[in-house]
Order: structure tokens, then C-alpha cells, then sequence
């Protein structure tokens, strides 16, 4: 697991080609649970690209694509008005969590009787 080792994200950046990316790690992740005793390297194998098929690969396109920008993106109707927002990399919840769970719980956590 080279990449892994260097501190890598498995050489996902923006103009990679996912194809080598995933077979690179496949190759690593095979060689480094070859002969272990309590582990079955294809079973990892396996693993991966079951990961890969369901989430990873959209996740690695995008990558590919656009680089590691996660950007919120507004959403406009027809009339121009602001409708709503996305973000592809970062879901939802998590950003309205990072911006408002810790506001919510502050001056509740800072109560004597808590």
C-alpha cells in the first residue's frame, strides 16, 4: 500500500484517471494481505470494489473532474430567486450541523445545572 503509505489519498487529485486509480489500489491492497494468516486478501479485494461500485467511483469522477472543491452551490428558479443549495462532496446535515449544532448546544452546555 504505497500510496497509503506516503500519506496519499490512493492518487486521487483533479486530472487523474480513476481507472488506474482503483486498479492501483487494488493491486496494493492484494499484495499487502497476500500470506497473512487470519485474512483473506480477495475477500478484501472484494471488499474495495464493492465499495468502489456504490460510492466511491461517483466520488473519484467528480475528483477527477473537478479537483477537491467542495462547494456549496446555490440553486436559482426560473425567476432568479434563491431556491436552495447543494454540495456534492460534503452532505447536507454535516454542514448545517458545522454551522449551527455547535450555536444550538453553546450557551445550553454553559448553563450551572448542566
Amino acid at each position: 500500500m504505497a500510496g497509503a503509505e506516503r500519506g496519499e489519498a490512493a492518487g486521487v487529485e483533479g486530472g487523474c484517471q480513476p481507472k488506474k486509480v482503483i486498479t492501483e489500489l487494488a493491486e496494493d491492497l492484494l499484495a499487502h494481505y497476500a500470506g497473512k494468516p487470519l485474512i483473506d486478501n480477495y475477500a478484501v479485494y472484494q471488499h474495495l470494489m464493492d465499495y468502489w461500485a456504490a460510492t466511491m467511483q461517483d466520488d473519484c469522477y467528480l475528483i477527477a473532474a473537478d479537483g477537491w472543491k467542495a462547494e456549496v452551490d446555490i440553486e436559482v428558479d426560473k425567476k432568479g430567486k434563491q431556491k436552495g443549495w447543494t454540495c456534492d462532496f460534503i452532505p447536507k446535515p454535516r454542514i448545517v450541523c458545522s454551522m449551527f449544532c455547535q450555536r444550538a448546544r453553546g450557551p445550553l452546555t454553559n448553563l450551572p445545572w448542566s
